[in-house]
Order: structure tokens, then C-alpha cells, then sequence
């Protein structure tokens, strides 16, 4: 009798401990930007300029994006994710939101969330490739690197040179002196299969 009982009252505590934590998540964003920043990243981020579907899907696999993946459901499986070093999926609005005035964990969580709601996850990817990306020689963005790399708009890169490109976003400084041929060689014939 007494164990039902102690078992009713923690699983309570525990539901509204959850639910209090996730509500507090979710409106923390309002401590770091207003809503009219807000809306503001978000009409930002929707006119951000198209990039080729192929270069965008070589970039989520090689990234390990999953671009149905919501920032609430990272918000559960990120300290999993940490402890037990998975190597999960990551979301794209939680990503996106690098070098704005947020910069604890859960604000960015709670930014992300907003994100989600507001933005498709694919616009939130191709905003960061052109905005936040920042390759050697101060060049943001992909479309500047597709330009001094290749000497050719993103749109106008042929398969090769747009897996190189993707290659490379995933960490532009590294790659751009090390190890790029081994590792789009690795991703060729990773996509090939």
C-alpha cells in the first residue's frame, strides 16, 4: 500500500518537475532577446538565398544533421548525447543560432524551439552556411568560398566540387590545409553506396 502510493506521489513530482523544466526551457530565449529580435532573425533567416539541394544534402550527411529532428526533442537526448558520447543527430535551428546574443546551452535550446516553430529546418541550414560559416581569409560563407576556391557561383559547381565545398564547411580551417583529399575521397564513396 505505502510503496503505490510513494510510487503515485514521485511519479507526480517527476511529471510536473519535467513539465515546470520544460516550460521554464521554452520561454528562457525572452531573457536574451525580445520578440521583435525575434522576429526580426526569423524574416532573416527565411530570406536567406537557396543553395543547391545536392550541396545541402552532402552537407546534413556529413554533418550528421537530421533535418526532421526538433530542438525540443535534442533538448531530451543532448545530455544523453554528452555522458554517453552517441553521436547523435543534431538540429538544424539549434545549430543555427551560433553568435547571436545567446550562449548558455538552454537558452539556445530555448531559441532553437522558437526556431523550430517559426522556420523550416532547411532554411535554418542554408541561413548558417552563408551567414555564419567563417572560412580562412575572413570569407563567410559558402557562396564567397565557392567563388576563391573554385572560381564559380555554388549553383554552378559540378557534383565533385560541391561535395569538396561541403567537405570543407564541415570545419573550413582544418580542412582547408589538411587531410581535405582524404576525406572527400572517404565521402565519395560513403554517397556512392
Amino acid at each position: 500500500m505505502f510503496t503505490k502510493k510513494f510510487f503515485k506521489i514521485f511519479f507526480l513530482f517527476l511529471l510536473l518537475s519535467v513539465s515546470g523544466m520544460y516550460i521554464y526551457i521554452y520561454n528562457l530565449y525572452k531573457s536574451k532577446i525580445s520578440e521583435t529580435e525575434l522576429n526580426e532573425m526569423v524574416l532573416l533567416i527565411n530570406n536567406s538565398e537557396e543553395l543547391p539541394n545536392k550541396f545541402v544534402d552532402y552537407y546534413l550527411q556529413i554533418e550528421n544533421y537530421d533535418i526532421e529532428k526538433s530542438t525540443d526533442n535534442y533538448l531530451f537526448t543532448h545530455f544523453f548525447d554528452k555522458i554517453l558520447s552517441l553521436n547523435l543527430k543534431k538540429c538544424p535551428c539549434y545549430e543555427t543560432n551560433y553568435g547571436y546574443s545567446v550562449w548558455d546551452t538552454f537558452e539556445r535550446i530555448s531559441l532553437g524551439i522558437q526556431l523550430d516553430k517559426r522556420i523550416d529546418k532547411r532554411k535554418c541550414i542554408e541561413y548558417y552556411l552563408q551567414n555564419k560559416l567563417i572560412f580562412p581569409a575572413h570569407l563567410k560563407g559558402v557562396n564567397l568560398a565557392s567563388l576563391k576556391y573554385f572560381k564559380k557561383e555554388i549553383k554552378d559547381l559540378n557534383s565533385d566540387q560541391m561535395l569538396r565545398l561541403a567537405v570543407m564547411s564541415s570545419n573550413p580551417y582544418y580542412y582547408q590545409k589538411h587531410h581535405l583529399q582524404a576525406k572527400f575521397i572517404y565521402w565519395k564513396n560513403k554517397i556512392k553506396k
